[in-house]
């Protein structure tokens, strides 16, 4: 008997809302692609003038860019994005974001009229008003949650988008801290808001998310290398250098990829209502950002580090955000797993401290003795880490394996 063929679903049907088994679709796959090249362009915009005022603009910038892919990753997790309007906000926010991106390096340039920074702004108000459309649209009949998305807007996105305007209009010095105000605003009443009605569908969706995309910020400390060494002399220094600084990259992913997020997984699948969203807030929207944080302050020591290769001395600002960076995340994945009702990381604690002590040290060694010493602490703390979890764990029973 022959079987009919199906016809093929409308690619601008009605959204199926999310369930528990959901996974992320090819379009959040490619979605996340925008923001690889964001993350670029704040390595870029830290690395122009080597010094502290650059970090601090570049991480609002990035936390900007986080504001807009945290709401994807929410909006994803409550329906299909796969098709009909959901489909088209999505593809709308690329564009959106890789125009923002595009300015990213000019956002806070003094001698250039002020389009890159009211681009930046602008792009961050229409991509809100996108996913506020789009949440209105797939709410239906909820009115709490429509008023959940409307409170957000009007008290948070809105006014936040009206601080970066201002903020670009204003221009240098000023415009670094309104857009200071503008993010920790957002970031503060957008907390609020979720812990008024945390409600997350798929545990397993939105650890994934957060997985991704912290593993294509891992990536841009690999750019970092290949970047800054593709225009030096190649020759055995270059490779040991380069080497050290995939060691320390690789070492930064075993410290969250190899059971780490595995662990939170499982606990947040065993959690349910309000306590599962609000840990959903909290170790994957807020927690995630300061791990990519660190991951982009290390990608930054690591291009410092590979472009002043024969220079006698790192210096401060390369040991300052390749160390630094490295604290940030040992300490940023400890918090996360504790907050997941995981043990403390003692020796993650340690290490993060030693490696932000040792700073004044890395910047006066050579920058590949530097890059090697940051790696090579690193790969202890995960080693003392695993020894220790290992002498901790009860020994196995005759039928265990």
């Amino acid at each position: 008997m022959s079987r009919a063929i199906p016809e093929p679903s409308s690619r601008f049907g009605r959204p199926a809302p999310v369930d528990e088994g959901h996974s992320a679709s090819r379009l959040e796959l490619f979605f996340d692609l925008v923001y690889v090249f964001g993350f670029t362009q704040v390595t870029a915009l830290m690395v122009q003038s080597h010094d502290a005022s650059a970090v601090l603009q570049a991480l609002v910038v990035l936390g900007l860019l986080w504001w807009t892919w945290a709401n994807a990753s929410w909006f994803a997790n409550e329906v299909s994005t796969d098709r009909g309007l959901p489909q088209v906000g999505m593809i709308v926010t690329m564009g959106v974001v890789l125009i923002e991106a595009l300015v990213i390096p000019l956002a806070y340039a003094s001698s250039t009229s002020p389009m890159p920074a009211l681009t930046i702004a602008l792009g961050f108000l229409i991509v809100g008003i996108v996913f506020t459309t789009n949440w209105l649209v797939i709410t239906g009949r909820d009115p709490r949650l429509r008023r959940l998305v409307l409170r957000s807007f009007l008290t948070a996105t809105a006014p936040s988008a009206a601080l970066l305007i201002v903020g670009a209009l204003v221009g240098p010095p000023w415009q670094t801290f309104v857009w200071l105000g503008a993010f920790l605003l957002d970031a503060g009443i957008i907390y609020v808001n979720l812990r008024a009605s945390p409600r997350l569908n798929s545990a397993e969706h939105f650890a994934e998310r957060h997985e991704l995309v912290l593993l294509l910020a891992l990536g841009e400390s690999i750019v970092s290398i290949g970047v800054s060494a593709s225009t030096l002399t190649l020759d055995l220094a270059l490779f040991g250098e380069v080497l050290c600084a995939l060691s320390l990259a690789v070492a930064l992913w075993f410290a969250y990829f190899t059971g780490l997020s595995a662990s939170a997984l499982r606990a947040l699948k065993a959690q349910a209502g309000g306590e599962r969203g609000a840990s959903a807030i909290d170790a994957y929207t807020y927690l995630h950002l300061v791990l990519v944080t660190g991951v982009i302050l290390t990608a930054v020591g690591i291009h410092v580090a590979i472009d002043r290769t024969g220079a006698p001395e790192l210096g401060y600002f390369g040991a300052a955000t390749l160390n630094g960076g490295v604290a940030v995340y040992l300490l940023g994945t400890m918090s996360f797993l504790r907050r997941m009702r995981g043990p403390w990381l003692i020796v993650r604690i340690g290490g993060a401290a030693l490696t932000a002590v040792l700073i004044p040290v890395a910047a006066a060694v050579a920058p590949g003795l530097g890059v090697l010493m940051v790696a090579a602490l690193t790969v202890i703390v995960l080693a003392t880490e695993h020894v220790r979890a290992r002498s901790d764990s009860p020994p196995a029973g005759p039928h265990e394996p």
